[in-house]
């Protein structure tokens, strides 16, 4: 049950996508497996990178939802700010979860904002 739940929440990072801002800048994110899997809870945890060094006001965002294409309006957590040599680390706990559901939980990063 556990490893469905994780390859399920793989595919969907794989195949969904946060709803983009035509004006924002494109940042690179690196996402890790899902981790810390519990009855209702996941973290999800990665890497933001951008041509220019990032700063403290990069935020980090996972949004997620049951249908393939997650918005910020559906279920959003932001990370607590974490920089070093202007890469920016992120770990977001999923909380609230159906036990035995796929979900969809793309991560992104709005570069400048705090």
């Amino acid at each position: 049950m556990r490893f469905k739940f994780i390859v399920l929440l793989f595919i969907g990072f794989a195949l969904g996508g946060c709803s983009k801002d035509e004006n924002a800048v494109q940042a690179e994110i690196a996402t890790l497996p899902i981790s810390n899997i519990g009855l209702n809870f996941a973290a999800s945890e990665g890497y933001v990178a951008n041509k220019t060094p990032l700063t403290e006001t990069t935020k980090k965002e996972l949004c997620w939802s049951k249908s393939q294409n997650p918005t910020i309006n559906d279920f959003k957590q932001a990370s607590s700010n974490t920089v070093f040599d202007g890469i920016a680390e992120y770990q977001i706990n999923m909380v609230d979860l159906d036990r035995s559901t796929q979900y969809y939980a793309p991560a992104y990063a709005k570069i400048g904002e705090s």
